[in-house]
Order: structure tokens, then sequence, then C-alpha cells
């Protein structure tokens, strides 16, 4: 069974902060704001920085899910759900 840390503004992404290091695995669906399509899959594993991250909410019927933005290639923004990935190190607050 699979088990979600986050669920629309359920749950803690105070780790998520910008700077933080974290691994997108394989078969993660990546978003993009030039892709016309729903996303692409990460075809292999690789470390991304973190910008920012979106709380995710509730619409109405639709549970909106939070979201982890970084600076891709191509100077593209690439996000993610943070239920996807896994933490390598986290940014020291300044």
């Amino acid at each position: 069974m699979y088990k979600l840390r986050f669920v629309g503004p359920f749950g803690d992404l105070s780790s998520f902060r910008r700077g933080t290091k974290v691994r997108v695995p394989t078969g993660t669906v990546i978003g993009t704001p030039h892709c016309k399509s729903k996303g692409k899959v990460a075809k292999r594993s690789y470390d991304v920085t973190l910008h920012d991250h979106y709380m995710g909410y509730i619409d109405g019927e639709r549970v909106i899910q939070p979201t982890l933005l970084w600076a891709g290639s191509g100077g593209y923004w690439h996000y993610c759900d943070p239920n996807d990935v896994e933490i390598v190190s986290v940014a020291q607050v300044a």
C-alpha cells in the first residue's frame, strides 16, 4: 500500500526550502510550463536544488497537490509532487 506524506494542504513542507537538494527518482512525472502535455517522465534519477515550494489546496471538490519548483535545463522551471522525491540535504536557515 502506498502512503502519501503530503495531500493537498496537509503535511509539513518546512524541509523543502530554497537550496534544499532532493533526488528525483526514475519514473517521476515532471511538469514544465513549456510542455503542452501533462508532463514528462524522468528517464533517470538525478539531484536538483529547490527554488521554492507551493502548498496544496482544496478547490471545491478537487484536491490540488503541493509542488516543488526548481530551475531546469533550457532555462525552464520544472516541478513535481513532493511525495515523489527524497531529500538529499536540507538547506541551512540563514
